[in-house]
């Protein structure tokens, strides 16, 4: 018998989709799966959707609870689940029906912790927006581990930290999840699996695009920036905690302030939240970033955007923005 994967699935308010989902996975051509249903409150028609899923197939199985978001769900998912092997996927997703086995195959031919495959963004009509992927390579400690958390790091595209395109040791996951933040309701996925990459010992990633992530414009991750800064300031405050002295203080210096802070704080400044700008700016951890002698190897553009904070030029920094901003549309 080869060996079991579990395969998570958070359920809320997605009966529009979930169908497509459970039966991407139920089509799998890896036979010996579990797959978890976590119904996390949701008050449509997933819960009698998942139950009759079921009750159909002996494979499934399905965590009612009450809402208590994405990261709980992840969690509890697992607490129920008895694979050797864990991967998830998003109720609003699909995926094709070699994309577990082949995650396999590649994690025991290279006798890897985390597996991990291209993705496409996808319309509602199916129709492909892009394909990303990291790339055929192998990823180990000692050698060019930090290369593969740079690529969990980059921001060229902000599902490059995603949870459902891969494969993990269960011991991993569960590691990974007694560490993990569970107020944070964006950026999880980064959370999650900074913790697990951190902890692997190999990592193996494929071009093939098996997994279609649904773009939607009202889904969780299309959020107004002033709900989303508690959890910017979560973000910063664990990776300064649990991995300054871990990890490369450069590459998180130029992640932490180039990718995270700037970013935000132009998004508070173009919606005129000034006050709340100069709230996340003085927050200690971005201080101690911005303090540090690594602060000195970011680029000329953002020492110019921290040298206006520092000033008080908050209106400045935002026309300044504005102006490059066109001149990049003005070039394409």
């Amino acid at each position: 018998m080869k060996e079991k994967i579990s395969i998570i699935v958070p359920v809320f308010r997605v009966e529009k989709y979930l169908r497509k989902c459970v039966d991407s996975i139920l089509a799998q051509t890896y036979q010996n799966i579990e797959i978890i249903l976590v119904n996390d409150g949701s008050d449509d028609n997933c819960p009698a959707i998942c139950d009759e899923y079921a009750s159909k197939h002996g494979n499934i199985k399905v965590f009612h609870k009450q809402n208590g978001g994405l990261m709980r769900a992840w969690i509890d998912g697992v607490g129920v689940s008895t694979g050797d092997y864990i991967g998830f996927v998003d109720s609003d997703d699909f995926i094709h029906k070699e994309m577990f086995k082949v995650l396999m195959d590649n994690l025991k031919e290279y006798d890897s912790d985390i597996s991990v495959c291209g993705f496409s963004l996808v319309k509602q009509d199916d129709s492909k927006i892009r394909d990303y992927d990291w790339g055929e390579n192998i990823y180990t400690v000692g050698e060019n581990i930090e290369n593969c958390l740079n690529l969990l790091l980059d921001s060229k595209h902000n599902l490059a930290p995603a949870r459902w395109n891969k494969l993990y040791k269960r011991q991993l996951v569960l590691g990974a999840i007694e560490k993990v933040d569970t107020d944070i309701s964006f950026g999880e996925d980064l959370n999650f699996n900074l913790y697990t990459f951190s902890a692997a010992s190999k990592v193996v990633t494929n071009t093939e695009h098996l997994y279609n992530y649904l773009f939607r414009e009202e889904s969780l991750v299309n959020q107004t920036v002033i709900k989303l800064l508690p959890d910017e300031i979560r973000i910063i405050n664990y990776i300064t905690r649990d991995f300054a002295e871990k990890l490369d203080k450069q590459m998180l210096c130029n992640y932490i302030i180039s990718k995270r802070v700037l970013p935000f704080i132009i998004k508070l400044l173009d919606g005129k939240n000034y006050k709340l700008a100069k709230e996340f700016y003085r927050d200690k951890n971005i201080q101690y970033w911005l303090k540090s002698k690594e602060a000195k190897g970011l680029p000329k553009r953002d020492k110019i955007a921290i040298k206006l904070l520092k000033l008080k030029m908050f209106r400045m920094l935002r026309f300044l923005n504005n102006i490059r901003t066109r001149g990049r549309k003005n070039d394409t």
